[in-house]
């Protein structure tokens, strides 16, 4: 949890605090639609599973992985949405913007063939993402998920390229020219967060 806030913290310049302020942190049998971590407002709450890393595992090999409990991109994904919420929600309706993504209440017609629910307008919310986003897309794959995952990749964009490489890093991956980049800090999502960061106004594109 501590190398979560201190990461987070480190890349936005010691701006954690005043921009996404005070956390409460708890660890629960069960989570919302069975994640691993679920925000409510500005409660965290981190599913305990059990899978304790080992004894003096080092927590920078923690970042991303499934294998235990609460890998800190998890716990920092969480803060994201902690972020937009004492934002009413305001950072992920104008990442949608900034991206030139939409939300509509339709799907398109290839969505039958999309069985993973990757593609743009393919999830339960019909989110037709703009740009390429930080993690991926799936079925739950909304707004509010693209930026806490835009965050969270902006903290750890190292780790976060390795994924996006094993996952959609070859030209004969049917997601590779909407879910693949080789560099986050040219795309979109990453200027986003820097202005939030930053406090810079922007202007489209």
């Amino acid at each position: 949890m501590k190398y979560a806030a201190e990461s987070a913290d480190l890349k936005m310049r010691g701006k954690f605090a005043s921009l996404v302020g005070p956390i409460e942190v708890r660890m629960v049998p069960f989570c919302a639609t069975n994640a691993r971590g679920c925000a409510r407002g500005n409660i965290v709450e981190l599913r305990d599973k059990g899978n304790h890393p080992p004894k003096g595992y080092p927590v920078n090999k923690r970042i991303i992985d499934p294998n235990v409990n609460f890998d800190v991109w998890s716990i920092v994904h969480e803060f994201g949405h902690v972020w937009d919420y004492k934002r009413n929600w305001a950072l992920g309706m104008g990442l949608e913007s900034f991206t030139q993504g939409h939300t509509d209440t339709y799907s398109n017609s290839y969505c039958i063939y999309d069985t993973g629910h990757k593609l743009p307008g393919c999830n339960n919310a019909h989110y037709f993402y703009g740009d390429i986003p930080a993690y991926g897309s799936g079925e739950g794959f909304n707004r509010k998920e693209d930026f806490a995952n835009a965050f969270a990749a902006y903290v750890f964009p190292v780790q976060t390229q390795l994924k996006i490489e094993q996952r959609y890093g070859h030209v004969n991956n049917p997601y590779f020219q909407f879910l693949y980049y080789s560099d986050y800090t040219k795309t979109l999502r990453w200027k986003y967060i820097e202005y939030q960061i930053s406090g810079q106004t922007y202007h489209g594109r």
